[in-house]
This record gives C-alpha cells, structure tokens and sequence, in this order.
C-alpha cells in the first residue's frame, strides 16, 4: 500500500501496528488496537467490537495517526455483542513514557480513504422491510 494505493484492511482480532510502519487507507480491528510511537498511518481507523485503543512504548518515535481514528465497544468481553442503544464504554490507554506525533484529524486523508481507485461489489442482500 502507498499514499496512491490505499487499502482497505479488516483484522478479526487484536492487532499490533508496531515497528517504524506506514500504512495507507481504511483499518478495522474488531480486538484491541495497539501501536507503538514509531507507527504511522494515514486515512480511518475503526476500532470496533472490544473498543480498545492501547499506546504503550518506552521509547520517543515521530509516528503519526492522519485522518481519523473512532473506538466503539459494541461487544462484551466474551464477544457477545451488547444490546442497542446500550454500547459499552471505549477504552483509549496511553502508558509508558510515550513519544509521536500524537493524532491529527485530516479531512483530506478521510476523503481518500473513501475514494478508492477500483471498487467491486462482492456481495449483495436486500433486506425486505
């Protein structure tokens, strides 16, 4: 992936974007997210499912997080997802002596984050009303 190629990437799990990474275009993680201050990426971020964010690193870095980040907790911790309207509360830990640039929100990273070069439907259901 490049700033021209961005991509969509969906990880069933807890993720670790560690080491001096730069990543382009939509990330979903349905565990906890975890980087380190050397990580950068570049477009959305959704943390969704467990709803937890961790930073910890002992260590200075200049990654950064451009575009967006959102962290939702829409199941227990057993995986059961949680009744509407009752989501759980989101978790953001930072820890250690972190270093980075910190988060910047960037319209212009989201926009092309939306606006992939090629776009193929690979599934379709209609729900009847």
């Amino acid at each position: 992936m490049s700033a021209g190629n961005p991509m969509t990437i969906v990880v069933n799990g807890n993720f670790d974007l560690g080491g001096n990474a730069t990543g382009f275009g939509v990330l979903v993680v349905t565990g906890n997210f975890s980087y380190d201050p050397n990580t950068s990426w570049k477009g959305v971020i959704l943390v969704i499912g467990q709803g937890t964010v961790t930073l910890s690193n002992n260590g200075n870095g200049n990654g950064r997080i451009e575009g967006a980040i959102l962290v939702a907790q829409t199941r227990d911790s057993s995986g059961k997802l949680l009744p509407d309207p009752k989501l759980g509360p989101a978790s953001f830990v930072v820890s250690g002596n972190q270093g980075g640039l910190g988060i910047y929100y960037s319209s212009c990273w989201i926009k092309a984050a939306q606006a992939p070069s090629t776009f193929k439907i690979l599934s379709y259901h209609q729900v009847s009303p």
